[in-house]
């Protein structure tokens, strides 16, 4: 399986189930990935220094792109949220005034 499709199954997966309950399946996915990644000698098992790799991806050369798909995401969702706030805050100013007395 490649990283696209990963990148296309946790796309499908939701943060919450049926019931309203978190799902960590988006978590699990992204740690196998950390994990894979951090894994050098292709084994299945960390070593000390793999495991240093794992839990602190920064201090490793080889998780860069791990460090960059987190600061990726993050950034997407203060995009999004950025916009969502000032779509939000202008929503008021651009509606004719029968709508704002009718929705506020």
């Amino acid at each position: 399986m490649c990283v696209e499709d990963d990148n296309k199954e946790e796309a499908k997966t939701e943060a919450t189930d049926e019931s309203g309950r978190f799902n960590y399946l988006v978590m699990l996915q992204r740690d196998k990935r950390r994990w894979a990644k951090a894994d050098l000698d292709g084994d299945g098992e960390l070593s000390k220094e793999e495991f240093a790799s794992f839990t602190h991806p920064e201090d490793a050369d080889h998780m860069k792109d791990v460090i960059v798909d987190v600061w990726f995401a993050l950034f997407l969702v203060f995009v999004i949220l950025g916009v969502w706030f000032s779509m939000s805050m202008q929503l008021p100013y651009q509606l004719p005034q029968e709508a704002q007395d009718t929705l506020f």
